[in-house]
């Protein structure tokens, strides 16, 4: 042990998808993990049976299954990681919408109560998913739905489910209520998320800001010539708005030359409808579908870029990774006006409605100014990688978890006496309403 560390350094249980998973959030434990294990003591735990070999730098790596987890297990994990006894302890369960990544993690934290990271506003995905895949029934999911939102949210929740239409969904049938499982408390990102969040939920919601670190100050001299370099990056589908973009580019391209590179990682069926949608408007000479790269690559691109898009119809993120890594590159970007990028000072983004006749007029807007003068977005630059390094350094996220765990024993009392209280007089309480099933 290092001399400097705290040898009552507190115990983080963080069951969380790790590198090399397909999921932004394995991303954001790899780049908060160097700053927490200075603060704690962590032990990461996934369903997976691979994992990047680098986090056993920081952390020791436990594979677990939601079926079998239990708390002696936990307190062996802690043993090994050299926790003396005594020492403050917390199980952090990450949950966002993608039920490959966080069905697991969902069933721990109903055998072992801790605090579950939402990192989504709606969760209607990983339920729908997950009633496909059989691993929670119809019937149990209409029951908690009825429970929350009543027999109109039920019967609009039952319809949605049969018709595959739960993109109807999110805006005020969000779900958010049937993941929380045994948690004792809720962290959440920004201030949408959290105020939705304390709205609904009878247990405490605590906040810290999406962690990312800004790296070295980036190059921003764009390109003053040629064309301009739009793009977008991420997990895309048909709520990131490509098509729409592709439509509002389309009408300025006789009298705007510009170039829209696509990265990351694209549903096949929806890359087919973007090609499609090139060639019916004429941009397949302008338009490059790049794939996923790594993220070296994509820094590089987005350093060279003049305007990133980042819209979200609906939006179910409770803060944007997206955002944060744009801001690093020192890049102006295109954000919807709605849910956490609401919340982003007007310096920082584009603003862009959610409208869709409102929404096509201000891309193209944006656009047009950039072409005109390509000066206009570099206060943008500056204001948005200023916040990034005021608000989201890793190291004060790491502190924010480290006192999250202290805080964790008087919130756990709290919830079992509660609990206690509730089944001693007959009510049914919320842990006992939604019995998943766990895989195998």
């Amino acid at each position: 042990m290092n001399r400097n560390e705290d040898p009552y350094r507190p115990v983080v249980h963080w069951f969380s998808p790790l590198p090399p998973a397909a999921t932004d959030i394995a991303n954001y434990t790899a780049r908060v993990l160097p700053f927490l294990a200075k603060v704690a003591r962590v032990v990461l735990w996934t369903d997976a049976h691979q994992w990047d070999t680098v986090l056993e730098r920081y952390a020791i790596v436990r594979n677990y299954s939601a079926k079998t987890l239990t708390v002696r297990a936990l307190s062996n994990a802690a043993q090994a990681a050299g926790a003396p006894k005594g020492v403050p302890q917390a199980n952090f369960f990450h949950i966002g919408n993608n039920w490959k990544f966080h069905w697991e993690p969902l069933c721990a934290v109903r055998r072992c109560p801790g605090i579950v990271v939402l990192h989504d506003v709606s969760f209607q995905y990983l339920l729908n998913d997950a009633i496909l895949h059989h691993d929670l029934s119809l019937d149990q999911y209409l029951e908690m739905i009825r429970s929350w939102y009543g027999d109109d949210g039920c019967h609009r929740a039952k319809t949605a489910i049969e018709n595959q239409t739960v993109t109807e969904l999110h805006a005020d049938i969000a779900g958010f209520e049937l993941v929380v499982g045994s948690a004792h408390s809720v962290l959440t990102h920004g201030p949408f998320a959290t105020r939705i969040f304390n709205e609904r939920l009878p247990i405490p919601v605590n906040r810290l800001e999406l962690p990312f670190s800004a790296g070295e100050e980036p190059y921003l001299e764009r390109p003053r010539h040629g064309p301009l370099r739009l793009l977008q990056f991420g997990y895309l589908g048909t709520s990131r708005r490509v098509i729409e973009i592709l439509e509002a580019l389309a009408e300025l391209r006789e009298c705007i030359e510009f170039r829209f590179d696509i990265f990351g990682k694209i549903d096949p069926s929806f890359a087919f409808s973007i090609r499609q949608k090139t060639v019916e408007t004429g941009l397949e000479e302008r338009v490059r579908i790049r794939g996923f790269v790594p993220e070296q690559v994509l820094d590089a691109e987005l350093r060279q870029a003049h305007l990133v898009f980042n819209l979200h119809v609906p939006s179910m993120s409770a803060a944007s990774s997206s955002q944060l890594r744009i801001w690093k590159a020192g890049a102006a970007s295109a954000a919807t006006n709605v849910g956490w990028r609401s919340s982003l000072p007007k310096d920082t983004v584009f603003h862009v409605p959610a409208e869709p006749q409102q929404e096509k007029e201000a891309i193209q807007s944006i656009v047009r100014r950039l072409w005109a003068d390509r000066s206009v977005s570099q206060s943008h630059q500056r204001a948005g990688r200023r916040r990034l390094i005021e608000q989201h350094h890793p190291r004060d996220y790491a502190q924010g978890i480290a006192e999250l765990t202290k805080k964790s024993a008087g919130y756990a009392a709290k919830l079992i006496l509660g609990e206690a209280f509730k089944r001693g007089i007959g009510i049914n309480t919320e842990l006992d309403r939604l019995q998943v099933n766990y895989r195998p």
